[in-house]
């Protein structure tokens, strides 16, 4: 049964009757548990959310690589997360067996939206300017790597480019990959059904798989998918909805956030409600 809520996410939470996001109608793919607090944040600037997760995850059982990891931690020069899943379940896995965190490891996150998700263990990281591994590569933390020891904590079947590139620069690389990613249970009609009742005006895309996953659910419907404006959290997955066949009624009709962090997408929903104003 594909997991949904609408408007009345919080029943307790009250949508605001004026505000930058007034009547605005955004459809949510997010996993139930991270999309909530952006609906809520929806709700208070006036617009509508629709929780609809075209991605559910998991966290998988730890290999022997991994637990090697875990342990020898304080090995490491520096510790990437690219995701906030990745932040959230592989810092539990950490605390298992360091109930204090390391002391000179460079801590890194792939955006701000992975940072606030380490800052709740307690770490601070270095975030790029550019929310991918394009930018994390950029950073001169993992510019000169030759002989350092660096820990990639992924999901399964993450992008390779970032492990491929730093061990082309001579880095020792590991890979923890700690969650998986599952495609909902669903049927496409009673996907459009929610899409229908919530009348809604625009979908939010925060990962590639996210894209392929409602491209999959939405089975003999897509046409009708790719009708609805899009938005995507980078120039990459941007590429791939193009690549869908998203965007083709004009520019408006597929939206680029700077970045997946809350605050990033709410930024680029004002600007989106701006321009259909004009």
């Amino acid at each position: 049964m594909l997991n949904k809520n609408t408007n009345n996410t919080d029943t307790n939470n009250t949508i605001a009757k004026d505000g930058v996001l007034q009547g605005l109608r955004v459809l949510v793919t997010r996993p139930l548990a991270q999309a909530q607090t952006l609906v809520k944040k929806i709700q208070a600037q006036g617009g509508q959310g629709t929780v609809l997760p075209s991605v559910e995850i998991a966290a998988v059982e730890p290999t022997a690589q991994i637990r090697r990891s875990i342990e020898n931690l304080d090995q490491y020069q520096s510790v990437i997360f690219v995701s906030g899943n990745a932040a959230r379940i592989g810092c539990d896995l950490f605390l298992d067996n360091w109930p204090q965190w390391p002391i000179d490891i460079n801590w890194l996150a792939v955006g701000s939206a992975t940072a606030n998700a380490m800052a709740e263990f307690g770490l601070i990281a270095l975030v790029p300017e550019a929310h991918d591994s394009e930018g994390l590569l950029k950073l001169k933390q993992l510019d000169r790597v030759s002989g350092s020891k660096i820990l990639i904590v992924q999901g399964q079947g993450g992008r390779p480019l970032l492990a491929e590139t730093l061990q082309s620069r001579g880095a020792i690389v590991d890979v923890a990959a700690v969650y998986c990613r599952q495609l909902p249970s669903f049927h496409s009609g009673e996907m459009f059904s929610t899409i229908s009742q919530a009348k809604i005006d625009i979908v939010l895309i925060t990962s590639g798989e996210s894209l392929v996953n409602l491209c999959a659910m939405a089975g003999n419907k897509l046409a009708d998918l790719q009708k609805i404006p899009l938005m995507v959290v980078s120039d990459r997955i941007a590429q791939i909805a193009k690549e869908k066949g998203f965007g083709l009624a004009g520019p408006d009709t597929l939206v680029i956030s700077n970045g997946a962090s809350d605050e990033a997408v709410l930024l680029a929903l004002q600007q989106y409600v701006n321009t259909r104003k004009k």
